[in-house]
């Protein structure tokens, strides 16, 4: 890992950034990200690897 930087597009047509969408991330208790070291397991136990990185969602 050189700069440990990544870039990423995700996209996802059931949640919305617009305020007054029925889906938006803005609701009353807010949104964040949490990024994982590793996959997702999909399993019962936890998988995916330490919280390596984290934010909140503003608008």
């Amino acid at each position: 890992m050189a700069d440990s930087r990544v870039m990423a597009d995700v996209l996802n047509p059931r949640i919305s950034l617009m305020p007054d969408a029925e889906n938006t991330l803005f609701d009353d208790d807010g949104s964040a990200i949490i990024l994982h070291a590793k996959p997702d397991s999909y399993g019962t136990e936890a998988g995916a690897g330490d919280r390596i990185a984290c934010g909140v969602i503003e608008k």
